[in-house]
């Protein structure tokens, strides 16, 4: 995990940078820009990848499939953009 941790904590700097402010129409691009971001890190690590639009606004579906005998559980992670 630590090996790991540097490259993580840029990616989450590099999300952090983008003001994708969803409830602002003049920020509509900076949304899609970071759900494309978000895209591209999700398929960088072999998930299945979908963007669809909710309430007007791109959302992220990453699937990542678990090795059959792998031990664990899977939940779901979900990123939500609040609007009013």
């Amino acid at each position: 995990v630590a090996e790991l941790m540097p490259k993580v904590l840029s990616d989450l700097t590099d999300l952090a940078r983008i003001p994708s402010i969803s409830a602002l129409p003049s920020h509509h691009e900076d949304v899609e820009a970071s759900a494309a971001a978000v895209a591209r890190l999700l398929e960088a690590e072999g998930a299945s990848v979908q963007v669809v639009e909710a309430g007007g606004k791109p959302a992220v579906i990453g699937t990542v499939t678990a090795h059959p005998d792998a031990p664990g559980a899977t939940r779901p992670a979900r990123m939500f953009g609040l609007t009013k």
